[in-house]
């Protein structure tokens, strides 16, 4: 197996990727066929991480402000019209 995988990298140092299986053609056209496909779905999730990410961020960072708050509303006795919301029995 070492000796397999030594003469495949020999092969592949001189652009000679072998055969694919599937379709009986040189390998390496087969991958430089589809780099365009590759390269727009790398930009899309690129994009949608940056998209989904950058908010996520922000609400992050506020996140332990809005729990303070929350639990510190919890603890103050209840006032007038907190119990008719139901607010007090969480």
């Amino acid at each position: 197996m070492p000796a397999q995988y030594g003469l495949f990298l020999m092969r592949s140092a001189g652009g000679n990727f072998g055969s694919s299986f599937q379709f009986g053609v040189p390998a390496l056209g087969v991958v430089l066929e589809r780099i365009p496909a590759t390269l727009s779905l790398t930009g899309t999730a690129s994009a949608l991480i940056v998209l989904v990410a950058i908010p996520l961020e922000g609400a992050g960072r506020d996140l332990p402000e809005l729990l303070d708050r929350l639990r510190d509303e919890r603890a103050r006795p209840p006032g007038p019209g907190r119990a008719q919301l139901g607010w007090d029995s969480c």
